[in-house]
């Protein structure tokens, strides 16, 4: 869900980069890169967090055995 949203942005602000005299430096322009950051932070943070309950399960089982 969150990849699908973040490559929704990312083609939202292609779209506007894409308009003639377009500014980089508007505030639409930061805040869609913000709400990229954000969306590629929770990515990442749920792949983090993801990996790190596999090892915990994976523990367990070592130590049950």
């Amino acid at each position: 869900m969150l990849k699908a949203e973040r490559e929704e942005l990312i083609a939202a602000l292609q779209e506007l980069e894409a308009q003639e005299g377009f500014d980089t430096h508007s505030e639409k322009w930061y805040e869609l890169a913000n709400a990229i950051d954000d969306v590629t932070l929770s990515i990442y943070q749920g792949e983090t967090a993801l990996k790190e309950y596999a090892n915990a399960i994976r523990e367990i089982e070592w130590s049950i055995t």
